[in-house]
């Protein structure tokens, strides 16, 4: 299936995801969705904060 959507460094037959690591242009391209982005970021703010939480060295898998 053809993507109908132009994107920065693909043509309509590639069929891959954004991948900003690779095509910065791709961040501009995503969309806010339920207040995620401003709760990820409240989380990475806390996670950047010095506590008893970063410095246990205990790993944290988000999904979803």
């Amino acid at each position: 299936m053809l993507n109908p959507f132009k994107l920065p460094d693909r043509s309509r037959a590639d069929g891959r995801p954004l991948c900003p690591w690779e095509t910065p242009e791709h961040a501009d391209l995503y969309v806010a969705v339920d207040h995620s982005q401003g709760e990820f970021l409240k989380y990475q703010n806390e996670l950047q904060v010095d506590s008893d939480f970063t410095k246990s060295g205990k790993l944290v898998l988000i999904t979803g």
